[in-house]
């Protein structure tokens, strides 16, 4: 839904501009409002989310587990190369 309706006010920007005549005389074109704040709502999910490299130095993963593979009770080694 979010990229329909920022897309739908996008494109009203670009086809009308962003003052719009009305019945008072010229006024801000509302869909300039409603991309302002879909533009808002989505640097804050990209922040939240670690999306943005500033945000990713935040976010710290967890050190992957170290296991050994056994078979029949020995270390599986890899093949020699000698």
């Amino acid at each position: 839904m979010y990229v329909a309706c920022s897309d739908h006010a996008e494109r009203d920007l670009s086809e009308r501009g962003l003052t719009v005549t009305a019945e008072r005389g010229t006024v801000k074109n509302g869909a300039a409002t409603i991309a302002g704040r879909f533009r808002t709502q989505l640097a804050c999910y990209i922040r939240n989310f670690g999306l943005s490299p500033g945000s990713r130095t935040a976010i710290t993963a967890p050190e992957p587990e170290r296991t050994t593979t056994r078979t029949c009770g020995t270390d599986r080694q890899g093949p020699s190369l000698s």
